[in-house]
């Protein structure tokens, strides 16, 4: 296997700068200017791998929903771990892009009318997929079936999402409402 050219690992370095400081400033706010700063590379550079903002962040989302995605299917996959610490790592993996950036309300509002506009259906396509994910991992339970569980976590962690000012909170609180939600089904 080839290993990247090093203006790829550039390029790449670039979405990962991108993706940050789209989800703290919003879609609006964030100039070419300020992710070339932030990566390390001149503006010319950004332009040459993107045409214009819209090509960067829709390329930034795509690289962090598989950032994301591969961090999910690791936490899920590590069969060494009990259940709930599994679950606990998906979680984790799935909201820190947010939380680690330091996003405000307004600016997540617009950024997902963004990507809505953007992105067509790929970031409720990524969310689908991870609510497939956790009922694939999940059992039906007396009373409630293994999409419901599934369903059941993904409204906790959004609530968590919105309520923690950190990854550390978040955290915290979802390590004390997993078991209740997997018992109480």
């Amino acid at each position: 296997m080839n290993s990247p050219a090093p203006d790829d690992d550039r390029r790449l370095e670039a979405l990962r700068a991108a993706l940050p400081l789209f989800l703290r400033f919003g879609y609006r706010k964030t100039s070419m200017d300020q992710v070339a700063r932030a990566a390390g590379v001149s503006r010319q550079a950004l332009y040459l791998w993107f045409p214009g903002k819209e090509a960067l962040f829709t390329a930034a989302v795509d690289q962090g929903l598989q950032e994301v995605r591969q961090a999910v299917e690791a936490a899920l996959d590590d069969t060494s771990l009990p259940l709930q610490d599994r679950l606990l790592g998906a979680f984790d993996a799935y909201i820190s892009p947010f939380l680690g950036a330091g996003a405000s309300a307004a600016s997540l509002e617009e950024l997902f009318e963004a990507t809505a506009r953007l992105l067509g259906d790929r970031a409720a396509a990524f969310d689908a997929w991870f609510r497939d994910r956790l009922t694939a991992l999940l059992h039906d339970r007396p009373g409630a079936t293994a999409r419901q569980l599934a369903d059941v976590l993904m409204a906790v962690s959004a609530g968590h999402k919105y309520q923690s000012d950190d990854m550390s909170t978040y955290r915290a609180r979802m390590a004390r409402d997993l078991p209740v939600v997997l018992r109480q089904a």
